[in-house]
């Protein structure tokens, strides 16, 4: 699996009711969120998450995009520096 973070920022309106909507995203097929973090800044909201493959990452992402209340969004791709050090 590789872990993306995926920033998002949202309408100011429906905020809260897309945090909780996000908070309550369960795992599925391919897919693994880990957390779901709300931020002070340039975006609103960070999600890590684990994918499979790319195309679970990017059907996912797209699922993301597509809900009412996010005005736009940001993936990177991740790597534990704590997790390759102890390697």
């Amino acid at each position: 699996m590789v872990t993306r973070g995926r920033l998002a920022t949202l309408v100011a309106e429906r905020s809260k009711e897309t945090l909780d909507e996000m908070r309550r995203l369960k795992a599925r097929p391919g897919i693994l969120v880990k957390a779901v973090y709300a931020l002070y800044g340039r975006h609103d909201v960070l999600m890590i998450f684990e994918a499979e493959s790319e195309n679970y990452a990017l059907d996912f992402v797209l699922e993301l995009r597509n809900r009412v209340g996010i005005i736009d969004t940001e993936t990177a791709l991740a790597t534990d520096l704590k997790q390759k050090e102890d390697a």
